[in-house]
């Protein structure tokens, strides 16, 4: 389904233009110098199919009261009209029934015609990455989705079907606890009765006189009462010291009694460290020179020997460690080897728009190039085909800035609407008017071309 023709007026810089696309050709070009009214021609077919995520806030020409938008799709003939700050959408069939929900008609009907395949290009990883899996996976609109149950779901908080639950659950628990508060607050309510029998006033200064004394009784009780706390704590503390000099002595007498011990023994020692250093003495004396000569000799063998054994030793450590970490290496390769196949496998199955496109750690891929990296034209051509994907029944989707794109990829996007049976609205800043839908002052003009040359 494709727009067979478009009427608008008064739309943002629009007068009235109406442009009936060339079947034969998938690439619609609206042309014209800056601020005539092209991209406000563009935004005309977003405002007519999209409802209030799509209009602007001031979608009425200025000075204007009234405004409108006709789409003729084949199948359907969609006008919405604009008076003041109010509209009307009307979706009828070929045979001229309405239907009583048209925007909802339109809604499953148009994918995402404000997708532009140049700012998706141009675009960060994360929106990139975002925006391939809303091709692939299911389609969720937290605003939408907000506005409808009256929530505050944040639209990046996780999977949609999560969201959905968890915002259902804390409205069910909500819903649960001002049960719980009615049902307490009617008890309440039921289990209050006035009196039916006469109530004779009493005198409050004889009441307050009477909880003075009270008062007075109370306070005597309680200077008795912390006198007597202060009596228990004074005990308590004094039972502690005592207890604690106890210890003290029994440590002390027990440190005398080592320490007594312990002299005696350093009596012993002493002397038996004499009687050994007088035999010694005498045993060095009758001792001849120590020779060194013949030890030296088998040491200084026994250190080469020595040397030699470290070396071997070391060596063969060496080759261990080699042959383990060669092992850990082949190891960890075929791990990630097996992570690389894992996600592969996972992209593949997955229904891509282009045949090669992927993911990695880094954002997405095409033929297992980094996204920035391919040429220009095949970036141009898989975001064309993403945009493409994004919008399946309604066949339409629009370029707002297409000034630097070269003739080759004017030619690309052509060839790619008529393949694909697509038509792709593109505005173009010229001023010569031989190029598409010549746009000037909000209107559709004939350019005399010849006059220029």
């Amino acid at each position: 389904m494709k727009i067979l023709k478009l009427q608008a007026e008064n739309i943002k810089r629009l007068k009235a233009i109406e442009v009936v696309p060339d079947p034969e050709k998938g690439l619609v070009i609206i042309s014209g110098k800056n601020n005539m009214g092209k991209t406000s021609l563009l935004d005309s077919i977003w405002f007519g199919l999209g409802g209030k995520r799509a209009i602007q806030s001031k979608p009425i020409r200025e000075g204007q009261e009234k405004a409108s938008v006709k789409l003729d799709l084949g199948d359907y003939l969609v006008e919405r009209i604009w008076k003041g700050e109010n509209t009307h959408l009307r979706v009828q069939n070929k045979e001229g029934a309405s239907f009583p929900s048209p925007q909802a008609l339109l809604d499953r009907l148009t994918g995402d015609l404000t997708f532009d395949p140049l700012a998706f290009a141009n675009s960060d990883k994360d929106v990139q990455i975002k925006t391939i899996q809303d091709v692939i996976n299911l389609p969720f609109d937290a605003e939408d989705f907000n506005r409808a149950v009256g929530a505050e779901t944040d639209p990046h908080d996780g999977n949609p079907l999560e969201i959905i639950q968890q915002t259902y659950q804390e409205f069910f628990d909500a819903r649960t606890q001002v049960g719980r508060d009615l049902k307490n607050a009617e008890g309440t309510w039921e289990t209050l009765e006035g009196p039916e029998e006469k109530i004779e006033s009493v005198s409050v200064t004889e009441l307050f006189n009477q909880r003075k004394e009270l008062e007075d009784e109370r306070s005597h009780r309680n200077e008795f009462v912390d006198y007597m706390n202060e009596l228990k704590l004074k005990l308590a503390e004094k039972a502690k010291r005592r207890i604690k000099l106890i210890q003290e002595i029994v440590e002390h007498k027990q440190a005398i009694q080592e320490a007594e011990g312990y002299l005696k023994s350093l009596v012993i020692i002493t002397k038996t460290m004499a009687e050994s250093l007088a035999a010694q003495k005498k045993k060095l004396e009758t001792t001849p020179p120590v020779n060194f000569t013949e030890i030296d000799g088998k040491i200084e063998l026994a250190d080469e020997t020595n040397n030699r054994a470290r070396l071997w030793k070391a060596k063969q450590d060496a080759g261990q460690q080699v042959e383990k970490l060669d092992a850990q290496r082949k190891e960890l390769t075929g791990k990630l080897k097996t992570i690389e196949d894992y996600r592969d496998t996972l992209v593949a199955k997955a229904n891509m728009p282009v045949k090669g496109l992927g993911f990695d750690e880094d954002g997405i891929t095409f033929n297992g190039i980094p996204f920035e990296q391919v040429g220009s034209a095949m970036r141009l051509r898989i975001s064309t085909a993403v945009a493409m994907a994004l919008n399946p029944t309604l066949r339409v989707i629009r370029i707002t800035d297409g000034s630097l794109l070269d003739s080759e990829n004017l030619k690309m996007l052509e060839e790619m609407a008529n393949e694909k049976d697509y038509q792709i609205w593109l505005e173009l800043v010229r001023d010569d008017g031989t190029v598409g839908i010549y746009i000037e002052d909000g209107m559709i003009v004939e350019k005399d071309t010849e006059s220029q040359s």
